[in-house]
């Protein structure tokens, strides 16, 4: 029976009591609530993502592209990184580092990330310095690597090999990470970590100019501008700065291989951890299906084993996470294990509390519940203002509303006991990839465990 009329009660009802509590924190009530959101293409194809308000006298201006890590080649494992640390080492018109000072003496800051499918460039600066903003990340945009020598390029390189490497051989999160993804996902598959170091030997300027032209285009960028700012003007400087720059189609992607998933084996490993923990992974389906039933699964998840596990004081930190990307996506359920239990006791409790979820499945309150505490999760993630822009990108990129609380409350009240049951039935043992760390003060993750 489909609950989603329910819910979107329920919902309505947690958007006005957020609003409210919102509008009473408000210095300025009649001026500070966000103003529709705007988007637009230029003629040369730039997205633009207008959302203005004025709560803060500052303004956010993010570039992003939709190109991530999955981008580089096989054999050239931080390609991607490499162009995100160029694009600070100057422009036809800019200095190298230029605008990092020019932005910290303005009393602002600004940053980049590269992701698995997205790179992002964000600045955060006083409401008045807007136009120079724009002018920066255009001249970033335009003019990319006019100044970067062969010893800048030589640098970076070395740059992303070190934290490339630091990442992968971490014994945390990072290096079991990878390796978990490794495992799910076969060689030649786009989430298939490669190397953590890449042979750079025939990685060129014109090998960075080429990649950079041909996953980079402005058809495949939006540009975001949210704060304190007047929207009549500040389309007046977007169109005189970016307007310019000339129209660049995107090479064609990747084919991504179809290979299907690695199923049903286990995978120990010793790392640099104080306890004992336990990873359950399935790989589930890409972004905008049952997308956000996994979400309000992990969070369901999180807290009911963790209150289940909690009374028999075996297991600890559970946690259940959803991430999806644009081809696939990976349900996670970690928790770490006490010191004087069994791995196989553990897994065992693991296992009773999975078979009791796909019997049971989640009740209308349970599923209320978990819908609320996903979209609060989310408006707390958009009240910070580079974490906002990230999500105006990623629903650009895939094609959602940029009224990202209303898209919220419309993805989540779709959401059925149907649908919910569907997301269940992939916890299957069939479908899972069991991953025990074992401690090692020594240990350099990716050495298997002695039996």
């Amino acid at each position: 029976m489909r609950c989603s009329g329910t819910l979107l009660v329920s919902l309505l009802a947690f958007a006005c009591a957020a609003c409210l509590t919102r509008r009473s924190h408000e210095a300025r009530p009649t001026q500070g609530a966000r103003r529709p959101v705007e988007s637009y293409t230029l003629a040369n194809g730039l997205r633009v993502v207008l959302e203005e308000e004025h709560r803060t006298p500052q303004v956010a201006v993010e570039l992003a592209y939709d190109v991530g890590m999955v981008a580089d080649p096989p054999g050239h494992a931080g390609l991607s990184q490499l162009v995100e640390r160029l694009m600070f080492q100057g422009s036809r018109h800019v200095a190298a580092h230029e605008q990092i000072r020019a932005i910290h003496a303005l009393g602002g800051d600004l940053g980049a990330f590269t992701a698995r499918e997205t790179t992002l460039f964000w600045n955060v600066v006083p409401a008045a310095e807007l136009p120079r903003v724009l002018w920066y990340e255009s001249e970033r945009m335009a003019f990319a690597f006019e100044r970067v020598t062969p010893e800048v390029l030589a640098r970076e390189q070395r740059n992303v090999d070190l934290a490339n490497t630091k990442a992968s051989d971490s014994g945390g999160r990072n290096g079991i990470d990878r390796l978990i993804l490794q495992e799910l996902f076969p060689a030649g598959h786009l989430y298939h970590p490669t190397s953590s170091t890449s042979d750079w030997h025939d990685v060129d300027l014109n090998a960075v100019r080429a990649f950079y032209a041909d996953n980079y285009a402005l058809t495949d960028a939006a540009l975001i501008v949210s704060g304190d700012f007047e929207r009549s003007g500040a389309q007046r400087w977007i169109d005189w700065y970016f307007g310019q720059i000339p129209a660049r189609a995107a090479a064609p992607r990747r084919v991504q291989p179809v290979l299907a998933p690695n199923w049903a084996h286990k995978l120990e490993l010793e790392a640099r951890v104080d306890q004992p923990s336990i990873v359950l992974s399935w790989v589930t389906p890409p972004s905008s299906t049952d997308e956000q039933e996994f979400e309000v699964l992990a969070e369901y998840v999180t807290q009911h084993m963790r209150l289940t596990a909690c009374a028999e004081a075996r297991l600890f930190n559970v946690v259940a996470r959803q991430r999806t990307w644009r081809r696939a996506g990976v349900f996670d359920i970690r928790c770490r294990v006490a010191a004087d239990v069994p791995i196989d006791t553990a897994l065992a409790d693991l296992e009773h509390m999975l078979v009791d979820l796909r019997r049971q499945g989640v009740s209308l309150t349970a599923l209320q519940e978990g819908s609320m505490g996903v979209i609060e999760a989310e408006q707390r993630d958009q009240d910070d203002v580079v974490k906002r822009g990230w999500w105006l990108a990623d629903a650009i990129f895939k094609g959602r509303s940029a009224r990202l609380f209303d898209e919220s409350l419309r993805r989540y009240a779709n959401v059925s006991d149907a649908s919910m049951r569907r997301a269940v039935s992939w916890l299957s043992p069939e479908g899972r990839l069991t991953t025990i760390v074992h401690p090692n003060p020594t240990a350099t993750v990716g050495r298997e465990a002695p039996n």
